[in-house]
């Protein structure tokens, strides 16, 4: 899928893998767009640091590529956008 629309908030997640103990980074992406009439928020997720430079690309337009996966934890639906391509526009 792809959506387009203007980054709000870039949040950088750190973890550690414990079964191998591997450092692992994430980076959370708010971006507004517009659906029909009515802006709308949505938060896609980038894995790895690769996608660093997303930190400052606060308040530009971006088009972002993503899959959707949902899967249920502990009798909960868990639904995530997860970006792997993006294009911030001048």
């Amino acid at each position: 899928m792809e959506l387009t629309g203007i980054i709000v908030k870039v949040t950088k997640v750190n973890g550690l893998e414990t079964s191998m103990q591997k450092e692992w980074v994430r980076f959370d992406v708010l971006i507004n767009y517009l659906q029909g009439e009515f802006p709308k928020d949505a938060c896609i997720r980038f894995n790895g640091v690769k996608f660093s430079a997303l930190e400052s690309y606060t308040g530009k337009t971006i088009s972002v590529k993503f899959d959707i996966t949902s899967k249920y934890k502990e009798d909960k639906c868990m639904t995530s956008l997860n970006g792997f391509h993006y294009k911030i526009h001048s």
